[in-house]
């Protein structure tokens, strides 16, 4: 195998049934072996989800040149891809650690050597603290940093955290009113700090935020909402230096960005620098964006750097053509997401873009069942059966995780995408 080539998978186990998106072509060989016979796209099955290295590697060095603009650091969101092949991939190009949504996610990070795990949340089971004390203390280099935001919440960690062996890092989450999880006054914000300066085996690392939840954020006035909101976590940052909490030389954690907002939150934290705080982002859809939601409300091209390109691909065959205006394509709910919104169709394999052009004019989903979906089209549209549609989709987290192995091509814009490897998700 190739170590230079970041996708193939490490372990390269011969693929078998357990993967649809390989078909009885590629039964019993292995990823590197289909790389190294030049597979191309039209020898796989359908329903199909692909990757496209270009624009992956693309979307990476965009973030790169942001974060090196304003002196930020990244620790993406983990749960989008649940692939830890990707997850070295963007530490290699820089990332401070990898965030992760739950316990069972650490486990995962932990287990792949990730050396930086930032939990957005609060951990609570003490059997999983007990598990993070064992890494803790088994590796020197590790760092584990979970959320609280009460008293009560610290009171459950520092009882089921052990009180021997390295303090737990922990992150004063601040929030808004009507939002998910979070603190909604900075005097709670404090409360809960000086509850964790008090407790002996955990530590203050600093502030955390997610600005994703906020009420009001999809309103005329949602960006002017999330200023202010991250106006107020730099307060608590603020107050916790003057108090005492947090000391500049410690280097305090300051995290918030989501996927949408992440601009807002480097502005208008940029003057805390001052009180030495480290601004940590956890964008995680920025790496394969998509032709939906983070299309339409990514700040990349629009107030700051290049625009990103949709790195996830959907493909589907036309099954059947029950009527002049409508084709159903073989991919369903099982196959890509659909809760905020349907795929995109964008072209058809094997033809010129005279030919999609004609065949697609005003063509879309609208609608889904569990494996097909219904594909509007022109009345004199000519596309046929057994033809295969590549769409683009939106949310990318609910993609992954319907896929086991998803093929990576070496870029999808051309006439035919040869596979360069291929990424494992744990889900």
């Amino acid at each position: 195998m190739d170590a230079t080539n970041h996708w193939l998978i490490p372990d390269d186990q011969r693929i078998d049934w357990r993967s649809k998106a390989f078909g009885p072509g590629q039964l019993g060989r292995t990823i590197g072996d289909l790389v190294a016979d030049q597979t191309v796209v039209s020898d796989l099955p359908t329903p199909l989800v692909t990757l496209d290295a270009a624009a992956l590697e693309y979307n990476i060095e965009v973030m790169a040149e942001f974060l090196n603009a304003g002196d930020l650091l990244l620790a993406p969101h983990g749960k989008t891809t649940m692939a830890p092949q990707l997850w070295h991939r963007q530490l290699r190009a820089g990332a401070w650690g990898i965030t992760v949504a739950t316990p069972w996610q650490m486990r995962v990070a932990v287990q792949h050597a990730v050396p930086t795990i930032m939990h957005a949340g609060a951990m609570l089971a003490p059997g999983d603290l007990a598990f993070v004390a064992r890494h803790l203390d088994a590796d020197p280099r590790a760092r584990v940093l979970v959320w609280a935001d009460s008293p009560a919440v610290v009171a459950v960690i520092a009882h089921g955290f052990p009180t021997s062996g390295r303090k737990l890092e922990v992150l004063v989450e601040r929030g808004g009113p009507g939002a998910r999880t979070g603190a909604r006054t900075l005097e709670e914000s404090l409360h809960t700090a000086e509850a964790v300066a008090a407790a002996p085996n955990l530590t203050l690392a600093g502030v955390s935020a997610w600005e994703g939840s906020l009420v009001g954020t999809s309103g005329p006035n949602g960006r002017d909402v999330v200023a202010r909101f991250c106006d107020g976590v730099a307060d608590t940052l603020e107050s916790a230096v003057q108090n005492g909490l947090l000391s500049p030389d410690d280097r305090p954690v300051l995290t918030g960005g989501g996927s949408a907002y992440f601009d807002i939150v480097a502005e208008r934290w940029g003057r805390l620098r001052g009180l030495g705080a480290q601004i940590v982002l956890r964008s995680g859809c920025y790496l394969t964006h998509d032709d939906g939601g983070y299309a339409k409300s990514s700040p990349f091209g629009r107030t700051v750097g290049r625009p990103l390109r949709a790195a996830l691909h959907a493909w589907g065959q036309v099954v059947s053509r029950p009527e002049s205006g409508l084709a159903l394509l073989n991919f369903g709910k099982r196959d890509v997401t659909f809760d905020s919104a349907f795929p995109v169709p964008q072209a058809i394999r094997g033809r010129d873009e005279t030919g999609i052009d004609a065949a697609l004019a005003g063509a879309h989903i609208s609608e889904a069942n569990d494996q097909h979906s219904y594909l509007r089209l022109d009345p004199d549209s000519d596309l046929k059966v057994g033809e295969v549609v590549r769409c683009g989709i939106a949310h990318p987290c609910l993609t992954f995780d319907k896929w086991t192995v998803i093929p990576v091509l070496d870029r999808t814009d051309v006439a035919e995408p040869r596979m360069i490897g291929a990424v494992r998700t744990i889900f």
